[in-house]
């Protein structure tokens, strides 16, 4: 509706970011349960933590130590390429360069070495 008012001078695209940004601030200001006064009392907001518990983090500890023993049983080319993509966190092509394969050749190994270390860990449920 405001597009006669655009200045070609100015680049299009920063005068519709402008115009979202101030529309979602106009949303923002209207909404009741967005504006939250710091100082009143009878708002409280839950506030979670980013840090497991020390019980979620026994739990973590126990299924990654799962996870490295259910890794150890793999074949050694299948250990390798999951400790690549996974635990050193390359992508494809990185591991296609450092074990000398295709980019295919990296996304069937990979696929087929998931399948297997499914099947080890639901060997040992």
């Amino acid at each position: 509706t405001k597009l006669k008012l655009y200045n070609e001078d100015f680049d299009f695209t920063t005068w519709v970011i402008s115009i979202a940004h101030n529309t979602m601030i106009d949303h923002i200001r209207r909404s009741p349960k967005l504006n939250i006064s710091l100082d009143d009392e009878t708002n409280f907001l839950e506030i979670l933590e980013d840090h497991p518990s020390p019980e979620e983090h026994l739990i973590l500890k126990q299924d990654n130590d799962t996870l490295i023993k259910a890794i150890a049983k793999l074949r050694e080319p299948y250990q390798k390429i999951i400790e690549l993509r996974y635990i050193e966190d390359k992508t494809y092509k990185e591991i296609a360069e450092e074990l000398n394969l295709t980019l295919p050749n990296v996304k069937v190994r990979l696929l087929r070495a998931k399948q297997l270390l499914t099947e080890v860990m639901q060997d040992n449920i």
